[in-house]
């Protein structure tokens, strides 16, 4: 159940606007403890943005091992945080690790498909995986 923000009436959690009253506005009926707990995750969320934000500099520096531990901290913070998965997919490609990087893109694109610069990453690193045909005598007769 929810109360009316403006007469405080309990009314159905599916209902949007109070029969009693007419207010538009529901709150849900939760307890300190929950509140406690959205208050405690969104600050975890902000503290992940700022390592993340961090890793960017460090990045930036070619400063690469610490820009990961500063990911990896963001992400146990905030494991759904698009932004620090694609950062450290671009962290593993600068290192030239391919193939580990592709994950940690696939899944920024999975959690937020406009995230920018990402996409055009991950195709780039897919299409550097696929094996190079060759344009020589033995590829025109053997069609590779």
């Amino acid at each position: 159940m929810k109360k009316c923000v403006d007469c405080k009436t309990q009314v159905d959690d599916k209902a949007h606007v109070c029969p009693k009253c007419g207010g538009s506005t529901l709150m849900g009926s939760y307890s300190a403890t929950d509140a406690l707990a959205v208050l405690d995750a969104m600050q975890d969320m902000g503290k992940a943005r700022e390592h993340v934000d961090r890793s960017a500099q460090l990045f930036a520096a070619g400063r690469l091992t610490e820009a990961i531990t500063e990911l990896q901290t963001a992400l146990k913070m905030n494991p759904m945080n698009a932004v620090a998965h694609g950062n450290m997919g671009c962290v593993l490609l600068k290192q030239g690790k391919t193939s580990e990087a592709i994950p940690w893109l696939e899944k920024a694109v999975q959690l937020d498909p406009k995230i920018e610069g990402v996409p055009v990453a991950l195709a780039q690193a897919k299409a550097s995986m696929q094996p190079k045909k060759s344009s020589g005598f033995l590829s025109r007769l053997f069609g590779s």
